[in-house]
């Protein structure tokens, strides 16, 4: 073994080495790698692999990497071992044996995200943004609230949820913001464009085009275990009776004995997805498959009031402004003016606000000039009742 630390990887030190190959033993076939080897690998992140003993370098990722209260075992490592070596033996498998050759240099243990002290704070802040969410946001409240009684909570909301709604109400921009203020990955999947399992649960390596699914991503790639996952407009998805239709590809997923041994069709690997997060949207459910309805507890998501209106447009315009990295140009706080225009139009939708907010700046462009001073969005700026139009041609959004 090295003389002293500092000929030891990156990261290393000598309680590391023991733990992981321990002493030299000349009767064994094994050899140690090199330290040019080891310092190989650990520029990737991954920390080496001895065959003979891979539950040795479980032990050491948990013990430097993972919180031991929030560890979580997402796949075995043996199990991908002997897939590998029966890749090895096809053709054209080459990016079946990348993927499987990345999960063992990464490992099966995770750790999960857990639940923030502050979730009330983080609550409140989101209810603030979206008045009219105020159900969903107390239904998150009392789980979570529930779930700080444990000693490790971890972010789990206890429920599949479907927030049913009218469309343009806000639902697909809250469940972005739910997922970045509680720090965790965030997948949408688009369920009205979806025509097949393939993209969530992967194609089979048989195929020439096959590749893994994005809950295979989202699990053992980005190494999130419990992510957000928003199955959007899923009561538009697709329930014919091919045996790839998207519907039939989340009867498993949504249930959580069935989710804990997951597999992906490509890499065909067991996973333990029984920690994701799982919203649904939808704008009417009276046609939706009762299989895939009664795995949600359904939450009611009206449109917004228009003194609702009045509390989210300062916060849009604002939100709008910073996106553009415009806030140099004009000013982060909107005319009352604007605001009384926008929530009066009838039929209006948070969709269509942000529309017409964005076009009302371009329309507003014509008046910056180059002394520095900010310009206010005017009611003259914003684009006629149900037009998006922009009246001049202005190129910076």
């Amino acid at each position: 073994m090295p003389k002293d630390d500092s000929n030891l990887p990156e990261g290393w030190n000598h309680e590391d080495w023991d733990r992981v190959f321990g002493p030299r033993d000349p009767e064994k076939e094994f050899r140690k790698p090199t330290l040019e080897e080891l310092s190989s690998l650990t520029k990737t992140g991954a920390k080496p692999v001895r065959r003979s003993d891979r539950n040795n370098r479980l032990r050491m990722v948990n013990g430097r990497n993972i919180n031991h209260a929030y560890a979580f075992t997402l796949y075995d490592v043996d199990e991908v071992q002997r897939q590998l070596d029966s890749a090895k033996t096809k053709k054209d498998a080459e990016e079946l044996t990348r993927c499987l050759r990345q999960m063992i240099m990464r490992s099966g243990q995770v750790q999960l995200v857990p639940q923030p002290t502050n979730y009330e704070g983080i609550l409140d802040n989101l209810e603030k943004k979206y008045p009219h969410f105020g159900n969903v946001t107390e239904f998150l409240r009392n789980r979570m609230r529930l779930n700080a009684l444990k000693k490790h909570p971890v972010l789990n909301f206890g429920a599949n949820l479907l927030l049913n709604g009218p469309a343009g109400c806000g639902k697909s921009s809250f469940m972005m913001e739910l997922a970045e203020s509680f720090e965790t990955k965030f997948l949408s999947i688009s369920c009205a464009s979806a025509t097949n399992g393939f993209d969530l649960t992967g194609l089979s390596a048989g195929w020439g085009n096959g590749k893994a699914g994005k809950i295979h991503a989202v699990l053992a790639d980005e190494r999130c275990p419990n992510p957000i996952c928003l199955l959007d407009e899923v009561d538009k998805a697709g329930a014919d009776n091919d045996r790839h239709n998207f519907t039939g590809a989340l009867y498993g997923l949504l249930e959580k004995n069935n989710a804990r041994k997951f597999k992906d069709e490509f890499v065909n690997v067991t996973l333990d997805a029984s920690m994701i997060n799982w919203f649904g949207t939808s704008n009417d459910t009276t046609y939706m498959d009762s299989a895939i309805l009664d795995r949600f507890t359904v939450l009611q998501v009206h449109a917004p009031t228009q003194q609702d209106l009045k509390k989210i447009i300062p916060q849009i315009y604002r939100q709008t402004v910073l996106e553009h990295e415009l806030q140099e140009v004009f000013t982060t706080e909107v005319n009352a003016d604007v605001v009384q225009a926008l929530s009066s139009q009838e039929s209006i939708s948070i969709r269509r606000i942000k529309a017409s907010l964005e076009t009302a700046l371009a329309n507003a462009a014509v008046r910056v000039n180059k002394d520095g001073g900010k310009v206010f969005l005017t009611t003259e700026d914003l684009p006629e009742d149900g037009q998006t139009n922009v009246r001049q041609r202005m190129g910076f959004i």
